[in-house]
């Protein structure tokens, strides 16, 4: 058995570099492909770049106009690009102040840097998450996992979910320090992709770890204040007008003519409401929309009787298997799941490390060859990625309720 078991790890390593290889090509050609004054044809990072060009031109107000976003963005690609016909900018308005910078380069250089900036951290990231490994281990994992699908997609579109993981990587390091102020004041990065940040916010208030939320609270009004200079505060309510409004398009049938605030693919999101326009098909708005409420309000309810059960006082192995499920639940019930923002799954590796001491680079490489199922997931009806990850979270909640029924007895 052990020897089988070593044969699929390394086919299953190999497959791994296989993928890796091939993305890494297609990132060449995306970066060498001239496109107008753009290289490539992922589009995501021209949203960033105009936001951090309005912050430069002084007109804060435009951060969210499309006529004000599509001006800038046809300086670059003089057609229509993404289904609404410009890039819409969905981020807080600190996060455009943060990107400015990038704005006094131009589009190409500034994704370059970008590029660079994301993949530095990505490495920072991982190394830090597979602590406990050999250094010859602590490489290999770097090198199986530094090119997953999910770290792929935040590369070649140029997105902002590295600031996410970035974000929830500093909070467990300083979490196991016990910083807790740190810890929390660390997830202010969240917010950049907002429903994680509501997500773990949740969390944190269920835990009652009023301490971590005190960080976190100062942080986020600290980052606020620092570019209110940049931004003034009414943007803020137009952002929140803004997030609703996005939000509310991802249940409506977006084959509609009419102007959206957001317009996708929803069918290649990798949430539940994803798999279900994918598996029944566009137009069945009704039905996708009432299996993916229900869906979400069962694997919640699930989570929160789990939590009940357990009480106050958790074992390091509950722990970690909540955080897991939760983690993963959160994940499959958020409408806006594309493949750049599920690599938030890295945050699982430090509790691999507790499930599976023995066999830590085993599941390391399964865990990498699971991330690359979503490239899978792009091409098939069925989103694998989907139904594997609400199976692994039912795993984890059951044998957290075993744990806790076996100090019972």
């Amino acid at each position: 058995m052990a020897g089988h078991s070593k044969s699929i790890s390394f086919i299953l390593a190999f497959g791994v570099f296989v993928v890796s290889a091939c993305l890494v090509r297609s990132l060449i050609t995306e970066l060498t492909f001239k496109n107008n004054n753009f290289y490539g044809t992922h589009y995501d990072f021209i949203a960033f770049f105009s936001a951090g060009k309005a912050i430069l031109n002084h007109n804060i107000y435009g951060l969210y106009d499309a006529a004000s976003q599509t001006a800038l963005q046809r300086q670059v690609i003089s057609h229509p690009i993404g289904a609404s016909g410009y890039m819409p900018f969905l981020n807080p308005p600190f996060v455009a102040v943060l990107l400015s910078p990038l704005a006094l380069f131009n589009i190409n250089t500034a994704r370059l840097i970008w590029l660079v900036i994301s993949a530095i951290l990505a490495i920072f990231i991982v190394y830090q998450l597979t602590k406990g490994l050999q250094p010859k281990q602590r490489l290999l994992a770097i090198g199986l996992l530094i090119f997953t699908f999910p770290l792929f997609q935040t590369f070649i579109e140029g997105q902002l979910s590295i600031l996410v993981l970035l974000g929830g990587c500093a909070g467990y390091l300083f979490f196991k320090r016990k910083q807790k102020l740190l810890s929390g004041a660390s997830l202010v990065l969240l917010w950049v992709i907002p429903q994680f940040g509501v997500f773990a916010a949740i969390g944190l208030f269920v835990k009652r770890e009023w301490q971590m939320l005190t960080g976190w609270l100062l942080s986020t009004l600290g980052i606020v204040l620092v570019a209110l200079p940049f931004t003034g505060l009414k943007i803020y309510f137009d952002y929140i007008k803004v997030l609703a409004s996005t939000t509310s398009n991802h249940f409506i049938n977006l084959n509609t003519p009419g102007q959206l605030t957001w317009r996708g693919a929803l069918n290649k999101t990798l949430g539940i409401n994803g798999f279900y326009e994918s598996l029944i098909g566009p137009n069945h708005t009704k039905i996708v929309n009432a299996l993916y409420i229900l869906s979400s309000i069962a694997l919640v309810l699930v989570l929160a009787l789990t939590i009940r059960k357990l009480g106050k006082k958790w074992s390091v192995r509950q722990e970690a298997l909540i955080f897991s499920a939760a983690l993963l639940i959160s994940c499959v019930i958020d409408p806006h799941l594309y493949a750049q923002d599920t690599i938030v799954v890295f945050l699982l590796l430090p509790a691999l490390f507790i499930f599976f001491k023995q066999s830590i680079m085993k599941s390391i490489i399964l865990f990498a060859a699971l991330c690359d199922l979503m490239l899978l997931d792009q091409y098939s009806r069925v989103h694998f990625f989907t139904l594997l990850a609400v199976v692994w979270a039912m795993i984890y909640i059951k044998q957290a309720q075993l744990k806790k029924i076996e100090k019972i007895i």
